[in-house]
């Protein structure tokens, strides 16, 4: 079975890894990850632009017995700023959609990361003057608790799980 990640990103990748470790699909399963641009700015704001990222890196994948599409960006809810993925998985022509849990994003750091070419990591990043990791700002905003690979692993197994269903 060949499953596809459209990114290279290695929390991607890992949280890919992850996902089909606990979906248990058997031996024989080759996991890949190639390069395939969402078509959205950096740091997608609200959930139209998220999802149209995950989709075109979904419909930009190459041919697979499993593509994976995951985007991240911000959403406003209740007044509060949350950092959100939409995953797509896709089995056969068939896609499920799922959510990863949002994370609550300060306010100051939003800010800036609706400037161009940020993102909320790179903006948390420069906000602790330079440490951190900036593609995983989730293990920093939950202290510790979940990490970036935690979510979307999550967020895969149940887009699977829809998928599957169809």
């Amino acid at each position: 079975m060949k499953v596809v990640v459209c990114s290279r990103s290695p929390i991607k990748y890992e949280a890919a890894e992850r996902a089909i470790a606990q979906l248990d699909l058997g031996e024989g399963v080759e996991i890949i990850g190639v390069d395939v641009p969402s078509g959205v700015s950096d740091q997608p704001q609200g959930f139209s632009e998220i999802d149209a990222g995950a989709a075109g890196r979904l419909s930009r994948g190459p041919k697979a017995d499993v593509l994976i599409a995951m985007e991240n960006g911000i959403i406003t809810f209740g007044g509060r700023v949350y950092d959100v993925a939409v995953v797509k998985v896709e089995i056969e022509g068939a896609v499920g959609t799922a959510t990863s849990v949002g994370v609550e994003v300060p306010d100051t750091i939003a800010e800036a990361a609706r400037e161009p070419g940020k993102t909320v990591g790179k903006a948390l990043v420069e906000r602790m003057g330079g440490g951190g990791d900036h593609r995983d700002p989730h293990s920093e905003l939950t202290g510790g608790r979940r990490s970036r690979v935690d979510l979307l692993t999550d967020a895969i197994v149940v887009a699977y799980g829809i998928a599957e269903r169809k």
